[in-house]
């Protein structure tokens, strides 16, 4: 079953969109669940990148599309 990949590198979050579901919001918190960014995809847009923050922590990104909810912790680092 192919899914939305989310991952990091450095300071930046990347949504891979390996479906062929749209992307409706990506929303990005910091471990105290407050929303650090949120924003939508363009339609066709496989792969985003979300510049998140220059403090090294863990986030977690939701990916919300037509029919799934998708999430993952990443690790932000310099």
């Amino acid at each position: 079953e192919a899914k939305v990949g989310i991952y990091s590198w450095r300071q930046y979050a990347f949504i891979n969109n390996v479906t062929n579901e749209k992307i409706k919001k990506v929303s990005i918190y910091n471990m105290a669940g407050s929303l650090v960014t949120s924003r939508e995809i363009p339609d066709g847009q496989k792969l985003s990148k979300i510049w998140v923050s220059d403090q090294m922590a863990y986030y977690v990104v939701q990916v919300i599309t037509e029919s799934n909810v998708y999430t993952n912790k990443i690790l932000i680092t310099k």
